[in-house]
């Protein structure tokens, strides 16, 4: 997709949406009657600053004058789009210098006046602001039914009054924010955005570092930016695990940035010496802060992420683990239980780092040991309860919990890996034909490479030869017969895995004739890779993390992390004066 928004930091985590950026693209490429650009670029830009900023009322306000003016002066909806070459003031001018005045408009050489009953001017309209006016008019026209839009342009034209105008201006922004809402990231998220970017700039600054922007999001540095903003209501990071998951994000995104593409966005206000009113003068001054804070933003010395490096990303192709977990557990699967309630819950929070928790692993542990006393806390203020029990119950967490912690992730990747296997052969016990691949896939080390061998060999026998079907299924049950004896080894981990495993939908053999045999078959070839995955995942991560795994190093570090966090939380939450070693 276009690189639009490339140079935002805001869209860094929450890019905006295929189907926003497409009728911005459509805006950028539209052509007047001469196949002219009807709109210049500095026009465009101006207007998906505009968008972008979710800064749309004053200027959707302004475009309502114009277009009542327009109406009213006998300028049909069609003449809209009748343009030759580029839409300029002058393009608008000359347009009026063909229609008249009314009571109420008074259609001067730089300006559009509204006049009240009295006489007076209650609204000018600068002319200079007409090329933006009909670029928005365009993108109302894409995101808005173009009938209504006619409708509003009629009835503008009609009662170009202060309250009409007012009224079909609101309606336009609500209509505007209801497409928006969703398609671009909230300002709250926008703001964090900005905040992350100026945070790891500074960083780097004070560091002198040269390094990529990415590699300076570590663990303290994460939790030394919570505890400095954790009070700050408007940034919604009060909860540690919120702070952690979006930093990861944040993190994610920089380190699938391949290039520098940033352009500063041009000063699109120029010069004019036509007295702004009111509305035109806040309008004025927002776009000169906005497009300053914007060129401020773009000068970065290192490698940012580009709208490719989204598409690598938001690859829907390429699951995330936090994808895979969901895929396997039980409200996404009807006819077998895989991993527990619990047992998600362990995994969870490792797989919502994704590829970003290998760096960050301490910060895994940490969130995962005193996220639920933080939660505790928040339910203890809701209800108005002491705090003080939840509190020195943290200082009670013994210094082996991130050992433990460890250790019981660490089962939970063999967990996965053995439930695949088990489920690959209930599937083969059926004589399904795709078992024997299944059971393949779910097969690790010396086992997979005795089983690709074997299967080898018995294929060898059809080469060549037409099968049907059903004569693949026959053939499939004879070599299933076949394996205690080929494959004894695995055979017997076959039978004692039905033994330890004896979940809903695995605890016995299932029947071809069962109602539900089909997706039965069908779940279990999709989550036996999805497991086996989860499992390299986690295997992954604790392999290549710089984390200590000795022992004492652990108990160290939870002793520290204990003292920190309840320093945090009590100036959150407490009602302790100081932190007491048990």
């Amino acid at each position: 997709m276009d690189n639009i928004f490339q140079n935002w930091p805001q869209f860094r985590i929450h890019p905006p949406s295929d189907d926003l950026l497409q009728k911005l693209v459509n805006l950028r490429e539209a052509t007047s009657g001469d196949e002219c650009a009807r709109h210049s670029k500095k026009i465009v830009d101006k207007t998906i600053l505009m968008i972008g900023t979710q800064n749309y009322s004053l200027h959707v306000y302004s475009m309502c004058h114009l277009l009542s003016a327009l109406s009213a002066s006998g300028v049909t909806f069609e003449n809209l789009y009748q343009f030759t070459g580029t839409i300029s003031k002058n393009t608008v001018e000359h347009l009026l210098k063909q229609s008249s005045s009314t009571s109420s408009i008074l259609i001067q050489a730089k300006s559009i006046e509204f006049k009240d009953n009295h006489g007076k001017v209650w609204f000018a309209y600068s002319l200079s602001q007409a090329p933006l006016s009909l670029c928005l008019f365009d993108f109302l026209i894409e995101i808005i039914d173009p009938v209504q839009m006619q409708k509003h342009f009629k009835f503008l034209g009609n009662k170009p009054k202060q309250n009409e105008i007012k009224s079909i201006s609101n309606k336009i922004s609500r209509d505007m924010y209801a497409y928006l809402k969703d398609r671009l990231p909230t300002s709250s998220a926008q703001d964090r955005a900005e905040l992350f970017t100026n945070y790891v700039k500074t960083l780097s600054q004070e560091n002198q570092t040269t390094r990529h922007l990415s590699e300076l999001i570590v663990d303290d540095m994460i939790f030394e930016f919570w505890d400095l903003n954790k009070h700050d209501e408007k940034l919604r990071l009060k909860l540690y695990s919120s702070c952690v998951f979006s930093w990861a994000m944040f993190k994610d995104a920089l380190s699938s940035s391949h290039q520098l593409a940033f352009e500063p966005i041009e000063d699109l206000n120029g010069t004019d010496d036509l007295k702004l009113t009111e509305v035109d003068r806040v309008t004025h001054r927002k776009w000169i802060e906005h497009e300053q804070e914007l060129a401020g933003q773009t000068k970065f010395f290192q490698p940012c992420l580009t709208s490719d490096s989204f598409d690598f990303v938001c690859n829907k192709e390429n699951e995330s683990p936090l994808t895979l977990l969901e895929g396997v557990s039980a409200k996404n699967l009807k006819t077998i239980k895989l991993l527990n309630k619990k047992e998600i819950g362990k995994i969870e929070p490792l797989c919502q780092l994704g590829r970003q928790a290998v760096f960050i692993l301490k910060s895994e542990f940490r969130l995962s040991t005193f996220s639920p006393t933080q939660f505790q806390l928040v339910e203890k203020k809701r209800k108005n309860d002491s705090t003080q029990p939840v509190l020195e119950g943290m200082i009670e967490i013994p210094n082996e919990h991130y050992l433990q912690h460890r250790r019981e992730i660490e089962r939970l990747a063999i967990t996965c890996e053995e439930l695949a296997f088990t489920s690959a052969c209930r599937l083969i016990e059926t004589g399904y034909p795709f078992g024997l691949t299944t059971l393949l896939e779910a097969s690790q080390g010396e086992d997979r490479n005795q089983l690709e061998r074997f299967l080898k060999e018995q294929s060898k026998i059809l080469e060549g030869k037409n099968v049907s079907t059903k004569e693949a299924e026959i053939y499939a049950e004879k070599i299933l017969k076949i394996i205690p004896k080929e494959l004894p080894e695995i055979a017997k981990k076959m039978k004692d895995n039905f033994q330890k495993y004896r979940r809903s939908g695995l605890n016995q053999r299932k029947s071809q004739d069962e109602d539900d045999f089909s997706l039965w078959c069908e779940e279990i070839i999709k989550s036996v890779p999805k497991l086996i995955k989860i499992s390299n995942f986690i295997k992954n991560v604790f392999e290549n993390s710089l984390l200590t795994e000795e022992e004492n190093q652990l108990a160290q570090l939870t002793a520290e992390d204990k003292q920190i966090f309840f320093k945090s939380f009590n100036s959150l939450y407490g009602e302790i004066d100081e932190y007491k070693q048990s």
